[in-house]
């Protein structure tokens, strides 16, 4: 559980810096799509070490993982309305969950597929 809920305070740290204008966070212009682009990825990272904090084996890991990100980026999209210069978006939030969903997705195809290929195995002699 380590790893997800310190990812959480680095992000929880990010949407903390006050921004000095439109597109600047910290005196540091970001473009829209990068910043979006960072939002999907900081959250598809955050999926993941969820579902691997959550045993991955269990069927309902998935979901779990999707759920606390989601909540988690509404709070932290909440939060940084009370940060100087930032405010709340809903596409940051869906983006987030884009972010996540795609993740889980790629994740859980790629544990069936390893599934799969260890259970077609011929047993060793």
């Amino acid at each position: 559980m380590i790893v997800p809920l310190a990812w959480m305070g680095v992000l929880w740290f990010l949407s903390s810096l006050p921004s000095t204008g439109e597109r600047d966070l910290a005196g540091i212009t970001i473009a829209p799509l990068v910043q979006n682009g960072a939002h999907a990825v900081a959250y598809a990272v955050l999926a993941a070490a969820w579902l691997w904090a959550l045993a991955p084996s269990s069927w309902g890991a998935p979901v779990w993982a999707f759920l606390v990100c989601v909540g988690y980026g509404v709070v932290d999209e909440l939060h940084q309305a009370f940060v100087p210069g930032r405010t709340s978006s809903v596409l940051d939030v869906l983006t987030n969950a884009a972010g996540a969903a795609i993740a889980l997705v790629l994740l859980a195809a790629a544990m069936r597929r390893h599934t799969l290929s260890l259970s077609r195995a011929e047993p060793q002699p």
